[in-house]
This record gives C-alpha cells, sequence and structure tokens, in this order.
C-alpha cells in the first residue's frame, strides 16, 4: 500500500462542511506569504508546488490561463460527509464529486495527518486518514484543485475531551477542560453541520496558590483551530452570589476578565485575554495541551 505523508495547515475546522470556492488568486496571495507562526504545516508550500507543476505544463503544452481553465474546470464538490475521529484515530474519508483528470487533492491543517490508500476519480476522492497522536481539536479541510481554481471542503472533525494549561505574563495558571464536547453526529446523505463549541470549564490560579480564585465557564470556538491553529471565546459571568455590590465592583476592576483566546505555537501556546480597568490587556506567554480521551 502506498503511503504519502500529508502535513498540512488546518485540519481544520469549521466544519461547515461547506464546500466553496476560493480563487486561485486570492489562495496565491496566501501561498506567497509561506509559512507563518499562523499558517498551516507545510500546506502553502505544498499549494506552491502544484500550482508550479500546472504553469509547467501549461508553458509546455502552450496554454495560456484560459485554455488551462479549459483542460482543468473547476471542481464540483456535491457530497461531503463529516466524519468524527480523536487523536491517533483513523477515518475513511469519501468525496464525492465531478472532477477532471489530473485534479489534485491535499489537506489543510495544523495537525500532522497521514493519507493512505488515495484514490482519486472523476467522480470522487477517498482515503484513509490517520490523525497524529498529538493533535489538537478542529477539523481537516480538504482542497481539489487545479490549475485555476481550488474548492474546499470539510470532511474531518478532530474531537474528544482536552485540558490545557496556560501561563499568563502576570504569573496566573490558567486551566482550561471539556466539559461538554456538545457534537452531535450528524444524520442524512450529505451529513452538513456547523463544528461544535465545546463548553469548557476555566480556573485561574495566583502562582504558588493551589485553589482557584475564579472559576468561569466559556463556549470555545474551534473554526480558527483549522486554519490559524487557535481558539476563542466569551468568559460566562459567575452565578449571582451574595456578594455586596462593592465586592462585585472590586472584582470587575481587579479581575473582570470578558473573553480569551489562544493558539499553538511552535511547541508552546500563545494569546490573551481582555480583562478589567486594572489589567486591560493580559497576555499568554506559554501552555501545554493534553489530550483526556473520546
Amino acid at each position: 500500500m502506498s503511503k504519502a505523508k500529508v502535513v498540512g495547515l488546518s485540519v481544520v475546522a469549521v466544519i461547515v462542511l461547506l464546500s466553496w470556492g476560493i480563487t486561485r488568486t486570492g489562495a496565491q496571495q496566501e501561498a506567497a506569504k509561506g509559512k507563518t507562526a499562523e499558517s498551516p504545516k507545510g500546506y502553502y508550500e505544498k499549494l506552491k508546488a502544484i500550482w508550479k507543476e500546472f504553469d509547467d505544463e501549461g508553458k509546455r503544452l502552450g496554454l495560456d490561463r484560459a485554455g488551462l481553465k479549459a483542460k482543468y474546470p473547476t471542481p464540483e464538490i456535491r457530497l461531503c460527509p463529516l466524519l468524527r475521529t480523536v487523536p491517533g484515530g483513523t477515518s475513511d474519508v469519501v468525496v464525492e464529486g465531478k472532477f477532471a483528470p489530473g485534479t489534485k487533492f491535499l489537506f489543510e491543517t495544523y495537525n500532522n495527518v497521514d493519507t493512505e490508500n488515495e484514490q482519486v476519480s472523476t467522480s470522487g476522492y477517498n482515503a484513509k486518514i490517520h490523525v497524529d497522536s498529538e493533535a489538537w481539536p478542529g477539523a481537516a479541510r480538504l482542497h481539489a484543485i487545479t490549475a485555476t481554481s481550488n474548492k474546499e471542503c470539510m470532511p474531518l472533525y478532530i474531537g474528544g475531551k482536552y485540558q490545557w494549561e496556560l501561563t499568563a505574563k502576570n504569573g496566573w495558571i490558567i486551566k482550561i477542560r471539556t466539559m461538554d464536547e456538545r457534537f452531535i453526529p450528524p444524520k442524512g446523505k450529505n451529513r452538513m453541520r456547523m463544528m461544535p463549541q465545546p463548553i469548557c470549564q476555566v480556573e485561574f490560579y495566583r502562582q504558588g496558590e493551589t485553589a482557584p480564585f475564579e472559576v468561569r465557564e466559556i463556549e470555545l470556538s474551534l473554526d480558527n483551530g483549522t486554519s490559524q491553529g487557535g481558539y476563542s471565546g466569551s468568559l460566562k459571568d459567575p452565578k449571582a452570589g451574595k456578594e455586596s455590590a462593592a465586592e462585585q465592583e472590586r472584582k470587575r476592576q481587579e479581575f473582570g476578565c470578558n473573553s480569551l483566546n489562544f493558539r499553538r505555537a511552535g511547541s508552546g501556546v500563545q494569546g490573551g485575554m481582555s480583562c478589567g480597568p486594572k489589567i486591560n490587556w493580559l497576555d499568554i506567554t506559554g501552555g501545554t495541551m493534553k489530550f483526556l480521551g473520546d
């Protein structure tokens, strides 16, 4: 069995198993930027290599852009079922549509994925996908690429339960843990869905302390886990207690954090929080992620 290593930018995530097209011009602008901290692993390099191959073919055959477009019509993605897997898991991806001979397929993801037994025809694409055991939650975006077009869909969602431990610039430790993944298995032939937004518990610790001084919940958006390796959400206000108005105002001034975003940066984590008047913006300077299970 042939095995090809596909390391891509966003094993993404919007999982709107949508299939919308992005023009080659726009994608070329992104590809020209090269690999950055916010771009997928190797995706743009592979994309540039694919389009160079098409350009070289056009020169060899004496075809201009119109000629290449006639030879390679825009791909049509008609069916792109959403599959759920977890880090270390395997899924059989099947995409149906209409593809000109010579159409190239490429996964865009922030995680490492291996493809095995890739089969490409004018009516579809299928392959066995192996997800890295250290993958973060999100989705895998599959691109169908021709000389002048780039169509995409989301056939794979990487779910499960996770825990992050982040370090803030002021010394706080922030622990985020999945409470409810909120994934509902899609039904029907097309099985198109939005990516779930898991509910997580967020605990805030001062340096050297073992008990959290603040506990909140967050509805974590995974959409940027695909394209930028990032996650974000608004911190829910705590349930009303018996604290006086003065005490509540003191907490708002000293804490008052209302939103959180973070993304992987190399082997670490970067991000920030919007907080109360005494803090304003608080940088996230490091952190780790741990997969807790299905």
